[in-house]
């Protein structure tokens, strides 16, 4: 379940990487076709500024079906892993549940044994019979 859900949040992280690298690329363009000098842009010549508005719509291409391959995942993840998950863990649960129980069980009665015993026990019963002939008196 954590590895499908770590994988999601991968393509998500890869495709903010390419979101940034994409208007990175779009800023490069306008300083370029302004004339303007960067790091990036200086070794560049205004020709190269279509190069690079070809490199923005294939990256916009690739958001786009990033984003679609994000929302297949998010479905999958929501309408078969997620609940098979909850299912395997319920049952989990209630096996965990019903061992539980069935230890309780077998405590209360250890507990009654023991009582029980104790009541049986001939000491005990002298001991009681005593109290009672000194609560008569």
């Amino acid at each position: 379940m954590t590895e499908c859900l770590a994988g999601r949040e991968a393509l998500e992280v890869q495709k903010n990487k390419m979101e940034s690298k994409k208007t990175k690329t779009e800023e490069n363009i306008d300083k370029l076709k302004k004339g303007e000098r960067s790091m990036t842009t200086i070794l560049k010549k205004p020709t190269d500024a279509t190069e690079m508005e070809e490199k923005v719509e294939r990256a916009t291409s690739e958001i786009d079906d990033m984003e679609v391959l994000l929302k297949l995942v998010t479905i999958h993840l929501g309408e078969t892993v997620i609940p098979q998950f909850k299912r395997e863990k319920l049952e989990i649960y209630g096996q965990m549940m019903q061992a539980l129980s069935i230890m309780e069980i077998n405590n209360a009665h250890i507990g009654a044994t023991y009582f029980s015993n104790m009541l049986k026990n001939k000491n005990l019963k002298r001991l009681r019979d005593l109290e009672n002939e000194e609560a008569k008196k």
